[in-house]
């Protein structure tokens, strides 16, 4: 419930994806904080974690690459959130959950949030980045292909 956050839960949201990403106990070597910054976004507001995942399969099958299908995942959503804000009535820098009219406070803390969980995704893809640019980039393909067979053989 909304009475229960006291201050915006995108920010839960970002404390979650920096430790995931940055987790203590494995000497700060964790995640790409993809699936975390999905579901921080898909909690805030759902219909966002449909654009992420069409955004996602769309990239994957034309390019055969999970890592651009990450970041212009990762991109739509914050562009989605960039939109909701601007359209939206109050786009003031409102930090607490302070009940408003309407559903939900699209404010600029979305879309900064949103933000810096794109940047977090996208450095820690750079690798993956330097190796699209050399052409050496692992192809999905052959994965698919294997959860096919694994999904064949469960039924």
């Amino acid at each position: 419930p909304v009475e229960f956050c006291v201050l915006n839960p995108m920010l839960y949201g970002l404390l979650a994806c920096l430790g995931h990403t940055f987790p203590v106990f494995l000497k700060f070597k964790g995640g790409k904080s993809v699936s975390c910054g999905s579901g921080a976004a898909a909690a805030y507001y759902p219909p966002l974690l449909l654009i992420a995942a069409l955004t996602f399969l769309i990239s994957v099958i034309i390019t055969k690459m999970v890592s651009v299908g990450s970041i212009l995942g990762a991109s739509a959503v914050f562009i989605s959130a960039l939109i909701l804000s601007l359209a939206s009535k109050e786009t003031m820098l409102n930090l607490t959950n302070a009940p408003t009219e309407g559903f939900w406070p699209y404010n600029l803390w979305f879309v900064i949030i949103c933000f810096i969980i794109v940047v977090m995704i996208v450095l820690k893809h750079t690798s993956n980045i330097k190796r699209i640019i050399a052409n050496k980039l692992y192809i999905f393909v052959f994965i698919i292909f294997n959860m096919i067979w694994i999904f064949i053989l469960l039924i």
